[in-house]
């Protein structure tokens, strides 16, 4: 069993097959530097496209990621209150997948 993180980020998922790979990466930069513990969890929300195959791709990449499948679509609030229970870390923070690539650099 995994030591439980310093920090979890929570991402709510529908739809997002072009941004993920992107965003995981964005993610790892910004938190490796750091140093301490992490794990970003996945929460798909039902999606339609591939964005689930995805996320299983990234997951068996990097055992940092968790990937949280909802039975339905639930919406936005259903997967962050998912991803937040699945998130044991001392901090959490949610992240849109949406935003991926658009911080300038």
């Amino acid at each position: 069993m995994q030591p439980v993180p310093d920090i979890s980020v929570v991402v709510p998922v529908f739809n997002e097959e072009g941004s993920l790979a992107i965003l995981q990466a964005e993610i790892v930069q910004a938190l490796e530097p750091l140093r301490r513990p992490f794990e970003v969890v996945y929460v798909d929300d039902r999606s339609s496209d591939r964005s689930l195959a995805i996320l299983l791709e990234l997951h068996r990449a990097d055992d940092r990621v968790r990937v949280v499948g909802l039975r339905g679509r639930s919406g936005q609030t259903a997967a962050m209150a998912a991803g937040f229970d699945h998130a044991p870390a001392r901090t959490s923070s949610r992240v849109g997948a949406r935003t991926a690539g658009t911080a300038s650099s």
